[in-house]
């Protein structure tokens, strides 16, 4: 429950994920209007907190077990965990996961990042 510091009105907050009424009524009448939340004051911009994640697939990183032959024979298994492929992704939860990130945005990122070391 929500008390309306201008008005003294009783409120429940509800938010749009909770049901898909909003998002088809939305899609049929255009924009809505109105405020992000009842607790934030207007005027003032909100606050969208992105996360950053990474992980890296390896070529022979499931390949440490093999079967054993009846005469004890087996497969050779690489010592290394072969070549790998990193992917990286942004989150969060305003825009889902992935950053749509233009070409030329990519270039200019690229520019900015050359020559640093992280």
């Amino acid at each position: 429950r929500y008390v309306c510091p201008l008005t003294g009105e009783k409120m429940v907050e509800l938010h749009v994920d909770t049901s898909d009424k909003a998002v088809e009524k939305g899609n049929i009448i255009g924009d809505f209007g109105g405020n992000l939340s009842v607790r934030l004051p207007i005027g003032v911009k909100p606050l969208v907190i992105f996360g950053h994640d990474e992980c890296i697939y390896k070529q022979y990183c499931m390949t440490k077990k093999s079967w054993i032959g009846p005469n004890g024979e087996t497969n050779i298994v690489p010592k290394d965990d072969g070549l790998g492929i990193m992917i990286s992704m942004f989150v969060s939860r305003e825009f889902g996961r992935g950053l749509e990130v233009t070409p030329a945005q990519l270039v200019k990122i690229n520019e900015m990042r050359h020559g640093k070391k992280y």
